[in-house]
């Protein structure tokens, strides 16, 4: 029974209340056919949208079954509407995307039916209404009528007890109406049907009921439910049939505990369920309705006792019936078929008013959306059926789908190849860094540092405090200390020991004990030439720093004693890898190229010219190396011969001196001990795999020639065995190249004392002689020079005598003859007093002059004499100067330099000038002559000379010849004095011509121009006398020895004697070299190497701790750390694009929302749920998010491919671009989930939506 009971219900805008429904009450039975009239907006669909649960009331009440909706819950009336009403549209409202199949069975989906039962029972449903042949059609593929029964068999497929039908016919024309009526009037047989129509006509002629509204009130009722009470005595309410079918029910009933009684197919005792539902069949066959409801969905409650009964599913097609009836606690379960009962037979009004009052009686306190007698259920969609609605949808839209899906391909396609690039480099990186622990395996040096330490704390430095000081950083001190001596012989027995299980995370472990073979190329043009150590760019000046940093020292290297570490790498081009120890292999580049100086070094080459080009290239000469792109045969190169030199035959034991002297300086004995020396020869040539390659791929042996451990071990078996080595062990201080402690060498090296006057004799002469100097040279500089218009005021008026500077080196030798002959022998005097060739001249006249001998004012006289003679030069010369010159007296002229000089000479000479230079040559105006002679005698009483002289003779001779010698000088004095004023007139004339130079600037400085340059060819060196003059009391080796010694500045020690010996203790390892299996088992070394370490320091063995580089993993490091991070900053700058690709998709999902407005209204009117309308539209976010993330993914993939292919053609670099599974699976998901969040507020609107409006929409 369904009971609207003072429903009012108004529609309010701001400028309009419209009352749909004003204060309706009425009563529906359940099984009748009822037609509702009425004018447009007189309340007729809002009546029919409340009772379906599309619309809700504003006041009053809808009972159901006796069971108020007051407190239903939006669930409730979502599984009210999908298991109790079915809704058949006037525009019949089918999902157009959809099948016919598939919009029936949407229904049932809802419901949680199985798809067989699902797919089973539409087809049915569509074969009841005829439209079984067209159930894979679309909508729009058929008619209007077919279409409506369509939406009929829609709302009968989940066998509803009430239908409600909105214009059913409204759209259709009247042969289809009249079929459309007659479905309805069937379905009407067994269930409540209510319809609205504005055909009277039909209404009357179908309904059993008419109901008119008018302004939403009730105005007419024609069969209205009063009065209609039926006994609640357990009475069954047989159903009764007439003409041509007969209906039989058969029930289940449980009683109260008395009993049960049941027969017939009745409803006994209070809450029984119906068992099965009727159903018929019209009697021209035009349409059919199936009996789906039977067994199937037929679920009795009751009570009785203590227990519940349910009612058997039974099979719908099953006919006859069973009561069974039990008291007490006993359980009643029947099965029932039904039939066919006749037309136009009904169950009276009576028995409905008393089933309807029984069922009011048992759930009056029960708030439940499913029928009396049926188990409550929840109504949900499944998440298959959103997918399957929603890409249903998408599909029929493939041309924007595509485009969505594109668009938000995008930002995927962008990080995938970012991704792709970024794994492939990473990628590329690891197997660069296993190649490269074959070549920069893990190494621990005996003198290591732990640079990495270094740099890790420069870079992270601490920050300097905020105190306005400068601080200092600390990096010299972090060097210091993280140098350390490391103790290899403890490790090296560790690591024999298998320490930690290292062995299982390494391939090799090698020793290389600093052996450096000594070999040599026996035939070049300068006969044979150190080739290892090679030497060639070493030695000499530091002009090779820049080609030094290029190229590698050494050609020969050792090869490790584990094969495998190389051979895989390498194909052999030619011959065998080496074996024996005096075998060697021949290493090419990655392109099988041979380096041009191996060819110098297979003597493919002169040797001696590449020698000679780097003796040019110490002098900083231009060198032009043959460069000629020559091919060899194998056979050339494996022809080359090379001899192997125990170094300590090449030094020869000095029994004078005990040391031992080197002699491979002396090219006889070189060639000797080369020529005795082992044979080594080339038994292979090697190149690396082709895919070893790649731009930038270090391959495990640089090109070059390589030998095997075992010459190694060869090399210190004879050098053991050596004098030399012997000595040296025997006697560990002491130094045996120069038989010194070596810690006397260390405090030289500390003090050096070195004493470079022996190294060196100068022969004076031959030096003076070396040079020679032209003054007219100078001359030729003063040419063209005009003396016009000169000031000479200032240049005569400073002139002034320095007397101390008089040159009395000409002074004559002393003339004895005028002694008194009668006490000197004229013969023997000189051979008597040969002291008086030793009397200092210079400090005698140096006395005499400055004691009075100037008169006072002297030197201001001769200053204005000489300032006279200057000051009458120009007058002169401008009166005289000019007639050699052919310019008249007085012309000004171009003077010439020489002519000018001649004229000076000239002018001195005049009577003049003689005149005023009387007084100082005889005169006593400057000079007081008897004083200096006195003077002069007192100084010499005073020299030793002449004291020895007056010890030996008469002091009256002495006398004389103190006296002689006096007059000799003072004469001397006079010439000297007389030759220093010639100077002195000389140096004025030049100050003269200085301020006419000045004046006359541009022509001075050309002329002083040429002075310098006159100056440089005036002086000149005679090489060979400059060579003669220099003698080295050293031989040339010596000097090497002395300069080797200076410019090392390390102390030698024992131990480097040994190395360079080639000797070497086995438990003495220079170097160890760890080469683990992978990066991986590298950390796992590093990790054992730790753990020594702290074992180390937990014993207090501070010696043993270890420090070590690991260079090529920092680097690699860095190089993966670089890369990671330039990726999430491209991935985050593409991500932008994502997201703008998200929101595009959540605003093509809110345009969705709009298009399928009416889907919403379809499916909600089917039971749907707000949840379940969210979760199609999120459903179809996921398939766009999907469909976008497996696009950008696969055509990313598609793209590396060619990106892959030019990279490997041009690089040699394999799969450079790798976008990985794990990778494309979590790019797919993320489109999904930022699909899935931009959709979120689509569809909350879209689950937001009034069902009544959707439908209404288009």
């Amino acid at each position: 029974m369904l009971e609207l009971r003072e429903i009012s219900k108004s529609y309010v805008t701001s400028a309009l209340t419209q009352v749909a429904l004003d204060d309706v009450s009425v009563t529906f039975r359940d099984n009748e056919f009822v037609a509702i009239l009425g004018a447009s907006g007189s309340g007729k669909t809002t009546m029919l949208n409340v009772v379906g649960g599309l619309d809700h009331f504003d006041s009053g009440d809808l009972v159901i079954d006796g069971v108020s909706t007051a407190h239903y819950k939006n669930r409730d009336w979502d599984a009210y509407r999908n298991a109790r009403v079915g809704f058949v549209f006037q525009s019949y409202n089918l999902i157009p995307h959809q099948s016919v199949v598939a919009n029936v069975e949407l229904a049932l989906t809802l419901s949680g039916v199985s798809r067989g039962q699902r797919r089973r029972r539409a087809l049915a449903a569509l074969e009841t209404v005829g439209l079984a042949e067209h159930s894979h059609k679309r909508p729009s593929q058929l008619s209007g009528g077919q279409m409506q029964r369509v939406a009929i068999a829609r709302a009968l497929i989940n066998d509803p007890e009430i239908v409600l039908a909105d214009e059913p016919t409204g759209a259709l024309d009247s042969t289809t109406s009249v079929q459309v009526m007659d479905l309805l009037q069937e379905v009407a047989r067994q269930r409540l049907v209510i319809m609205v129509t504005h055909n009277p006509e039909l209404a009357h002629q179908y309904a059993t009921r008419i109901v008119e509204l008018a302004d939403g009130r009730i105005i007419s009722d024609s069969d209205p439910v009063v009065g209609e009470l039926e006994d609640a005595d357990g009475d069954d309410g047989d159903a009764e049939g007439a003409g041509d079918g007969a209906a039989s029910v058969a029930g289940a009933a449980v009683g109260s505990d008395d009993g049960a009684e049941g027969a017939g197919g009745g409803t006994a005792g209070d809450g029984a369920a119906r068992a099965a539902r009727e159903a018929a069949a019209l009697n021209d066959d035009t349409a059919q309705i199936p009996a789906v409801s039977a067994g199937e969905q037929a679920y009795g409650s009751g009570a009785g006792g203590d227990d519940a009964t349910e009612g058997y599913e039974g099979d719908a097609e099953d006919a006859g019936g069973l009561a069974e009836g039990a008291a007490g606690d006993d359980v009643a379960e029947g099965a029932g078929a039904v039939v066919g009962r006749k037309e136009g037979q009904r169950r009276t009004s009576r028995h409905r008013t008393d089933r309807a009052a029984k069922r009011r009686g048992h759930n009056k306190n029960r708030v439940d959306a499913s029928r009396p007698g049926r188990r409550p259920r929840r109504v949900s969609m499944g998440p298959l059926t959103a997918l399957g609605l929603s890409f249903t949808n998408l599909m029929t839209k493939k041309g924007r789908t595509a485009m969505t899906s594109f668009a938000g391909s995008i930002g995927i396609i962008g990080i995938a190849l970012v991704l792709a690039l970024a794994s492939g480099a990473n990628n590329y990186i690891i197997t660069t860094q296993e190649r490269a622990m074959a070549s920069y395996p893990l190494t621990i040096e005996r003198v290591g540092m732990d640079l990495t330490g270094v740099l890790s704390s420069s870079a992270a430095g601490e920050a300097a405090p905020n105190d306005g000081k400068i601080h200092t950083a600390s990096q010299l001190s972090n060097v210091a200390a993280s140098m350390k001596t490391n103790d290899l012989t403890s490790l090296q027995s560790y690591l024999k020991g298998n320490g930690g299980n290292i062995n299982k995370y390494v391939r090799a472990i090698e020793y290389n004990y600093g052996i450096n073979p000594r070999i040599y190329l026996p035939k070049s043009s300068k006969g044979p030439v150190q080739v290892n150590p090679d030497v060639t760019f070493t030695e000499g000046s530091t002009n090779f720093g820049a080609f030094q940093s290029m190229t590698s020292t050494n050609i020969f290297k050792q090869l490790a004693n584990d094969r495998s570490l190389y051979e895989n790498s390498y194909d052999v081009v030619s011959g065998r890898w080496p074996t024996a120890a005096n075998e060697l292999v021949v290493a090419l580049d990655s392109n099988g190229r041979l380096p041009e100086r191996l060819e110098y070094t297979l003597g493919l080459r002169d040797y001696g010219q590449l020698q000679n080009a780097m003796a040019k290239l110490r002098q900083n000469e231009g060198v032009k190396l043959k460069n000629s792109a020559a091919t060899w045969a194998p056979q050339q190169i494996m022809g080359a011969k090379f001899k192997l030199v125990n170094v300590p035959d090449l030094y020869k034991y000095d029994a004078k001196y005990k040391v031992w002297s080197a002699r491979d300086n002396d090219a006889a004995a070189l060639k000797q001990i080369v020529a005795a020396g082992t044979d080594l020869k080339i038994v292979g040539i090697v190149k690396p795999t082709s895919s070893g390659g790649g731009f930038g791929q270090s391959s495990v042996l640089s090109p070059g020639i390589y030998y095997t451990g075992a010459l190694t071990q060869q090399v210190i078996a004879k050098a053991a065995a050596s004098p030399i080595v012997k000595q040296q062990l025997a006697d560990p201080k002491r130094n045996v190249f120069t038989g010194k402690t070596f810690e006397e060498e260390a405090k030289e090296h500390a003090n050096p004392q070195i004493d470079l006057s022996s190294l060196i004799t100068i022969d004076q002469d031959k030096l003076m002689a070396a040079f020679k100097f032209d003054p007219s040279s100078i001359n030729a500089g003063l040419n063209n020079l005009d003396f016009s218009g000169m000031d000479l005021s200032g240049a005569v008026g400073n002139v002034q005598l320095d007397l101390s500077s008089l040159d009395l080196s000409q002074m004559p030798a002393i003339d004895l003859n005028g002694l008194d002959a009668s006490k000197l022998d004229y013969s023997t005097l000189q051979k008597q007093f040969p002291q008086l060739a030793n009397i200092d001249l210079a400090k005698v006249v140096q006395a005499a002059l400055a004691n009075g001998a100037i008169k006072p004012g002297g030197s201001q006289a001769l200053s204005n004499i000489l300032t006279q003679v200057v000051g009458g030069f120009i007058p002169w010369y401008a009166q005289h100067g000019g007639d050699d010159d052919g310019g008249g007296p007085g012309a000004p002229g171009q003077a010439d330099p020489a002519k000018i000089a001649a004229a000076v000479t000239k002018y001195l000479q005049t009577e003049q000038v003689q005149k005023l230079l009387a007084p100082i040559f005889s005169g006593d105006t400057i000079i007081d002559r008897a004083k200096l002679t006195a003077n002069l005698t007192q100084a010499l009483g005073n020299d030793p000379a002449v004291q020895q002289i007056a010890e030996n003779v008469s002091a009256d001779l002495a006398s004389q010849i103190s006296s002689k010698v006096a007059s000799a000088l003072s004469s001397t004095v006079t010439t000297a004095l007389s030759k220093a004023v010639g100077q002195l007139l000389q140096s004025s004339l030049n100050q003269l011509m200085t301020t006419l130079q000045t004046q006359l600037t541009a022509q001075v400085q050309n002329a002083m121009g040429q002075i310098m340059g006159n100056l440089s060819s005036a002086m000149q060196v005679d090489a060979n006398k400059l060579k003669d003059a220099f003698k080295f009391n050293m031989k040339p080796a010596e000097i090497a020895a002395l300069l080797t010694q200076l410019l090392n500045p390390n102390a030698t020690t024992a131990r480097a004697n040994l190395l360079t010996l080639g000797y070497a203790r086995a438990d003495q390892p220079e170097r160890i070299d760890i080469y683990p299996k992978s990066f991986a088992d590298k950390d796992q070394v590093k990790s054992i190497l730790a753990n020594y370490n702290a074992e180390a320091k937990a014993k207090k063995q501070t010696g043993k701790v270890i420090v070590y580089s690991d260079l090529v993993g920092m680097l690699m490091s860095s190089i993966t750390n670089i890369i990671n991070i330039v990726t999430a900053l491209l991935v985050a700058f593409v991500s932008i694009s994502l997201v703008v690709s998200s929101i595009m998709i959540g605003i093509i999902t809110f345009i969705s929302v709009l298009e399928r407005r009416k889907e919403i209204g379809i499916l909600r009117s089917i039971g749907a749920s707000k949840a379940d309308i969210r979760r199609v539209f999120n459903a179809e976010t996921l398939i766009v998010g999907a469909l976008a993330g497996l696009l950008g993914v696969g055509v990313s993939v598609l793209v590396t491919i060619p990106a892959n292919i030019y990279v490997a053609d041009r690089f040699g670099v394999q799969d450079i671009a790798t976008l990985p599974v794990s990778a494309g699976v979590i790019l797919v998901v993320i489109s999904m989930g930022l699909t899935f969040l931009a959709g979120l507020l689509p569809a909350s609107k879209a689950a937001r939506e009034d069902p009544v409006e959707a439908l209404r929409g288009e």
